[in-house]
């Protein structure tokens, strides 16, 4: 019983690995599809600072989210854009690039092997 308690707290670890991702809020500019992630002090995003492309395979890069329902803009008087809610993937962060997609792949096979095992001893 111990083992399977064992088993069953680190796959909630291992699976909550999202809860540390590094989430923020961004400006997609329609004219190259990559969001922008830093404001001025004037309240514009900055096109020279932070930012990343939305599509794999691309790292670092950003899953958009959900829209704020605020127009974001680069300057003032220039075209509106919207502003998303979003999560980067990066080589090694918590929310990795290319490992998340088989991740919970690799702790199903992990979890099957250690019921397999507990089973026979």
């Amino acid at each position: 019983m111990r083992k399977l308690t064992t088993i069953s707290i680190l796959l909630m670890i291992f699976t909550n690995f999202q809860a540390k991702s590094q989430p923020g809020v961004g400006c997609l500019r329609n004219a190259d599809g990559r969001l922008y992630t830093v404001k001025n002090v004037f309240g514009f995003y900055e096109l020279l600072l932070a930012n990343y492309p939305t599509s794999p395979p691309a790292c670092p890069r950003v899953a958009l989210g959900t829209k704020t329902g605020v127009t974001c803009r680069f300057l003032a008087g220039g075209p509106a854009n919207d502003e998303y809610n979003y999560i980067l993937y990066t080589a090694n962060g918590p929310v990795q690039c290319d490992l998340d997609h088989y991740g919970y792949g690799a702790l199903a096979i992990a979890g099957f092997l250690a019921f397999r095992r507990i089973r026979k001893n």
